[in-house]
């Protein structure tokens, strides 16, 4: 029986196209997979950058608060002076109920939970320490009888 050539190199070209499109189609598929993941890792870095920059705080003595422009500055322990602003979801915890309270307790040390905003440190949690006990005046002993 002798093969007809005619149909030889159709019936070929036909089973590499059915056998071929299969494996193209799954390269396909998996391409966008791989973007996805590209994708997400820069997101996950994001992510954890903003995680970093709430994260940050500041310890130290409340110099000032200005309601209008709501701003406040305290001074570190090393003599430096740092500038914050608040909002209205701004937390304080400890002596003054609001922030609005704080401008009563210049003085007062304060540790200051805050993110970077492009140039500026937005507070996130002010919490007013409470003030040391003050050394009790020496007592003198009772006279003796």
């Amino acid at each position: 029986m002798k093969l007809d050539t005619r149909f030889a190199l159709p019936v070929a070209i036909l089973t590499v196209t059915l056998v071929s499109g299969p494996v193209a189609a799954q390269e396909q598929e998996q391409a966008p997979d791989e973007v996805q993941v590209q994708q997400s890792q820069p997101q996950a870095s994001e992510a954890q950058a903003s995680q970093e920059a709430e994260a940050m705080t500041a310890q130290g003595e409340l110099l000032r608060v200005d309601a209008e422009t709501k701003m406040f500055w305290i001074e570190t322990a090393d003599g430096k002076e740092q500038q914050f602003t608040y909002n209205d979801n701004t937390e304080v915890t400890g002596e003054a109920e609001n922030v609005e309270g704080l401008s009563t307790h210049a003085g007062t040390r304060v540790n200051v939970e805050y993110r970077a905003e492009g140039e500026a440190a937005v507070a996130t949690k002010i919490a007013i320490q409470p003030e040391a006990a003050e050394e009790a005046a020496p007592v003198a002993p009772a006279p003796q009888q």
